[in-house]
């Protein structure tokens, strides 16, 4: 989009056995923030909040999520995953806070996964555990890095233009953020693959 801002804020309370699944996706904006905060407030809840962003030259997108496990036995899955222009700023946050004495038996795992597509491309990720409770699961990761040259290779010698071998790969590569959207899965693939199809 060409607006200069975007800012959201999703505000998310679990009760007892509540499942919530979220699933984003950005094509940034001169300054784009999306922001979700999610509270576990009574046992047994589990949240899943995937995410997706593809930015262009000039364009920025930030996803900062907020988690806390504030009641026993809550599960929480999150994956977002990016690819970035020259030009473009991706931005992941993402903090998972588990209280001493509610958080027990929490099960949490975070990833962020980007790639830069060309140079000049810019990724900041800063994932967080910040955890008291003794008795837990949480795990984090991020990775940042180019497509595969071997795949590319592959594609190429197999009569793929660059142009169409770099699109596929990175269409597959964000099509895992959009696996937990139910009936809006196809809709974000093929708003993924217009993108792609245009840069």
């Amino acid at each position: 989009t060409s607006e200069e801002t975007i800012a959201s804020t999703a505000l998310v309370h679990l009760d007892a056995d509540s499942h919530y699944t979220q699933t984003s996706l950005a094509f940034g904006a001169k300054v784009a923030r999306l922001e979700t905060r999610v509270t576990h407030q009574e046992p047994s809840a589990k949240a899943t909040l995937n995410a997706a962003y593809l930015v262009g030259k000039d364009l920025h997108t930030d996803f900062t999520t907020h988690v806390r496990h504030g009641a026993n036995s809550c599960v929480t899955r999150q994956l977002t995953k990016g690819a970035v222009l020259n030009g473009g700023t991706g931005v992941f946050q993402g903090k998972f806070f588990v209280p001493r004495t509610a958080g027990q038996y929490t099960d949490a795992d975070m990833q962020h996964k980007a790639l830069l597509l060309e140079d000049g491309a810019v990724v900041f990720a800063k994932p967080e555990l910040e955890i008291y409770a003794d008795d837990v699961e949480c795990a984090h990761g991020n990775t940042s890095g180019a497509l595969d040259d071997d795949q590319l290779f592959y594609m190429r010698q197999r009569g793929l233009p660059e142009k169409t071998a770099r699109a596929l790969l990175t269409q597959a590569f964000v099509a895992e953020a959009f696996a937990e959207a139910g009936a809006l899965e196809e809709v974000l693939r093929a708003e993924a693959e217009s993108w792609l199809a245009a840069v």
